[in-house]
């Protein structure tokens, strides 16, 4: 007995040894109540599956999504928001009194909730066991869930993220977690603080996202630290919790993937938008000066249209190589992120299988194959995928020309100036240019282990559960 194997340069991988394995399973009588076969444009798929009169596989109880515990109560919220809104009006005071250093206060409330790590408690598993109950908790109620050394990352909505840390004590874990946010959440943040004005409202979104990731924490982590255990029912080696794990991750890869393929496309828009609107300037220079129309005004108007019409020319033979380019890959994961997440939650809910859809294990075979191609789009996508440092570096290098522009003419012409104060501006430009430098450098480090690791626990996810399944098949 045989399940598709993971993607690798050996022919047993290859479809028509995929197809051959899986005849003998769909020949085999004694499986008849369990498989179901499908077709798809010649690639044959089998689904295991239980049919009507036959125990249930695996059994209902294993659904762990529905629980319902109330989240934090009216006062909480209320005190919360009331401790916002004071926060605020004294942002928004310090900055009308202080500009802009007044709106630093805003940076109080964002070190509060994103840089704490908050106990939940105490729960008596191993820590793999509780973050797998977790992150199969929370994809049953279709989050993005990311697995990492020792916690996860959940992605909530569109702003709003949190990482879930289980840490090994004697008998159990203890579990804590921090506020994050997705890159839109970040990229919001960031905005806001450098832009300079709006700075103190960004204490809005704070709390927002502060307060999305309690009601989750609420809702899905203090029942079992509540219990002190992890249901009875759960079992991190069960085929549908596998199943569902290896959909989650990737659907998440999948979304991942497109999400920096649209942002490089977005980001390519905007460079042909910036330099069809510097063309426009240049031209409109050279035309006002090279025309020979004695008439000031009809030769500002002249120069204006013609490299008014030049620049539309250019901008709209390039935003549309740029689409042809881009338009593809995106629809192509796109794709990808519909099929899987309609497989995730189709297995969540315990649909059946419409006629003519591949099964979960063929679409999960056919997956595998892309998750290279998913690994290097994010890859590409650099920073774009992570604002905060995006922001970080962006403010570090800003500061640090801007202090070498002041220091540097101090230092050559004393007559202007103090050289000393010249010196040290120019050390602190230069200062946080390397440290900027440095970051950058350890964050590309981290963010290739980072693939790495998700490409090495996708190929291990999928193989645990091709050798459960085959298991099971065994077993019957």
């Amino acid at each position: 007995m045989g399940f598709p194997q993971s993607h690798s340069s050996n022919e047993e991988s290859s479809p028509s040894n995929h197809r051959r394995r899986w005849a003998t399973l769909s020949s085999d009588t004694s499986l008849a109540p369990f498989v179901t076969t499908s077709t798809e444009k010649g690639r044959g798929a089998l689904t295991v599956t239980p049919q009507r009169g036959v125990t249930s596989f695996p059994p209902d109880s294993y659904a762990t999504g529905s629980m319902a515990v109330p989240v934090a109560g009216w006062r909480w919220k209320a005190g919360l928001w009331a401790a916002g809104a004071l926060l605020l009006a004294a942002s928004l005071a310090l900055f009308a009194l202080l500009p802009p250093f007044g709106g630093l206060i805003t940076l109080v409330p964002l070190a509060l909730a994103f840089l704490p790590w908050f106990r939940a408690g105490f729960v008596q598993a191993a820590p793999e066991s509780v973050l797998a109950y977790l992150a199969h908790d929370f994809r049953m109620s279709s989050r993005i869930v990311a697995l990492g050394p020792g916690e996860i990352t959940v992605r909530l909505d569109k702003w709003a993220s949190v990482k879930i840390r289980a840490q090994p004590r004697e008998g159990g874990s203890i579990l804590s977690y921090q506020t994050y946010a997705t890159p839109s959440g970040w990229g919001v943040l960031i905005l806001l603080f450098l832009v300079i004005w709006p700075a103190p409202f960004a204490i809005i979104p704070t709390l927002v996202i502060f307060h999305r990731v309690v009601a989750a924490v609420e809702r899905r982590v203090a029942p079992i630290v509540r219990e002190g255990r992890l249901p009875d029912t759960f079992r991190p080696d069960d085929i549908r919790v596998m199943l569902l794990s290896s959909l989650g991750e990737g659907h998440r890869l999948a979304l991942e993937s497109y999400e920096a393929e649209r942002d490089r496309y977005h980001d390519a828009l905007g460079v042909v938008v910036l330099l069809a609107m510097l063309g426009w300037f240049l031209l409109f220079l050279a035309f006002g000066f090279l025309l020979a129309d004695p008439d000031w005004g009809r030769r500002t108007m002249n120069a204006f249209l013609i490299s008014l019409g030049g620049t539309l020319a250019f901008g709209i033979l390039a935003g549309l190589l740029v689409r042809s380019r881009f338009r593809p890959t995106i629809l192509r994961h796109r794709e990808w992120v519909s099929r899987l997440e309609t497989a995730l939650r189709r297995e969540s809910s315990r649909e059946p299988i419409e006629a003519g859809l591949p099964g979960t294990f063929d679409l999960l075979w056919r997956a595998s194959e892309e998750v290279p191609r998913w690994i290097a789009t994010q890859s590409r996508a650099g920073l774009d995928r992570d604002p905060a440092i995006w922001g970080i570096l962006f403010i570090a290098a800003w500061w640090g020309i801007q202090l070498m522009i002041f220091g540097v003419p101090l230092l050559l012409f004393p007559a202007y100036g103090n050289p000393v104060v010249g010196a040290a501006l120019v050390a602190a430009g230069v200062g946080l240019l390397l440290a900027a430098d440095r970051l950058y450098r350890r964050w590309r480090r981290r963010r290739d282990e980072e693939l790495t690791r998700m490409r090495d626990g996708w190929s291990r996810q999928y193989d645990a559960l091709r050798n459960r399944m085959e298991q099971f098949l065994q077993d019957l």
